[in-house]
């Protein structure tokens, strides 16, 4: 899963069973893309700022390079590398629960960027830093995912390996999704 983001109605809707989505130039990272090419399962969760409301969209895509296509998504002169391209099998509303309980969008429980980790800080503790540091930071440098990377003085990342995340059998196990309250539909 990649966030992608833009100006209102970058998600364009092409017709009852298509929509398309420029993949702009950003951090150069192409993991997204790849696996699209690799398998065209896709799923757009759009997320509306100051609701709980999210609405998903589950579908098969390619990429496009048309140069009238991209031409259409330019902004500021500048076309999208490609465009994706999502054949809808469906569409639904997402439960909204755990975006409410959360809190995601109330001002007083967002974090101060300046306190976390790295996305470098973070690839470095979980790899035994042969991965990640100050230089994947300056990789990143520009594409506003290290904004919390300020003057080169970062937090340093503590990181709770996976195989003790608490989240991990929620992940897996289907009994255990069966009966944990927290997932939407099994109260």
């Amino acid at each position: 899963m990649l966030p992608r983001g833009d100006q209102p109605g970058f998600v364009r809707i092409h017709d009852d069973k298509t929509l398309m989505m420029p993949d702009r130039r950003g951090n150069n990272r192409i993991d997204s893309l790849r696996n699209i090419v690799r398998d065209p399962r896709v799923a757009f969760l759009f997320l509306l700022p100051g609701s709980g409301t999210t609405f998903r969209a589950n579908g098969r895509a390619h990429l496009s390079v048309d140069p009238a296509l991209l031409e259409s998504f330019a902004v500021d002169g500048k076309p999208p590398r490609s465009v994706i391209v999502m054949a809808i099998d469906e569409l639904y509303f997402q439960c909204a629960r755990a975006i409410i309980r959360s809190e995601l969008w109330n001002p007083a429980r967002h974090l101060d960027p300046k306190s976390l980790p790295s996305p470098g800080d973070i690839l470095a503790a979980m790899t035994d830093n042969r991965v990640g540091g100050r230089a994947y930071d300056r990789g990143l440098a520009g594409t506003g995912e290290t904004d919390h990377v300020v003057g080169g003085h970062r937090k340093p990342a503590t990181v709770t390996p996976q195989s003790s995340s608490p989240l991990r059998g929620r992940q897996t196990d289907p009994k255990a999704q069966k009966n944990d309250p927290e997932i939407c539909g099994n109260e």
